[in-house]
């Protein structure tokens, strides 16, 4: 699972899914730099670490854990799994994500106006 969230006024909105379309298309071409590639294991450290923390995110992340490995794995492991992603391992996966295998669903909600939902339903064509 794979989501964006986004916040905008319905002036900015189609700017917006541009934006977002095509840092998709970049990644998936292989653009990741390394420093946006170590911010991002920090930031998915740090998250995984604090949520340690509360008994409740222990919980989810050890029931997502067993439905999706059948085990349950150490911190640690996870860690230092985190740490072997490569750029390239990352491109590739937005590639996959992007494919046709993958048809993109983008919800609209609040003051859209009509061409710019038309407009999101060919940004991933």
């Amino acid at each position: 699972q794979f989501v964006i969230e986004g916040s905008t006024a319905p002036a900015q909105a189609e700017e917006f899914l541009g934006a977002v379309a095509t840092l998709l298309r970049q990644h998936a071409a292989g653009g990741i730099d390394a420093v946006g590639l170590e911010r991002a294991r920090r930031q998915l450290t740090v998250r995984a670490l604090r949520g340690l923390e509360q008994p409740s995110r222990r919980l989810e992340a050890a029931a997502q854990d067993l439905f999706t490995l059948g085990r349950l794995r150490d911190t640690p492991q996870w860690l230092a799994q985190l740490q072997a992603v490569t750029a390239a391992d990352v491109g590739a996966v937005f590639a996959r994500l992007l494919g046709p295998q993958h048809p993109a669903a983008i919800a609209l909600a609040g003051s859209v106006p009509a061409r710019l939902r038309e407009r999101a339903a060919t940004l991933f064509d």
